[in-house]
């Protein structure tokens, strides 16, 4: 497995681990709202073992569909707030949105 493909692995698996744990932690809401998952994308990852989740992972693409837009990656990059040492906020910004996102 190239260094592409264990990427996608890690976040396919992190993605569909962090859903299932979300689901039987009776958080299904959570998931939907927050991983922008469908009811019966929910009531699927319910029924799945993590030896499926891990069969899933390993697809050479992507499992889930980021929900981050082109307006809003121009946005981020074109706001003045950051202050003086933009690209170290940025990069703070970004890691903060991308851990909450999870949550």
């Amino acid at each position: 497995m190239n260094t592409i493909d264990k990427n996608i692995y890690a976040l396919n698996l992190d993605y569909l681990v962090l859903a299932h744990e979300l689901i039987f932690a009776g958080q299904p809401q959570q998931a939907m709202t927050r991983l922008g998952l469908s009811p019966d994308a929910v009531s699927l990852l319910a029924n799945m073992r993590i030896d499926q989740l891990t069969l899933i992972a390993e697809s050479d693409i992507l499992t889930f569909a980021p929900r981050f837009h082109a307006s809003y990656w121009s946005n981020f990059l074109n706001n003045d707030f950051l202050g003086s040492d933009m690209n170290e906020q940025r990069a703070r910004r970004l890691h903060s949105i991308i851990c909450n996102a999870g949550r």
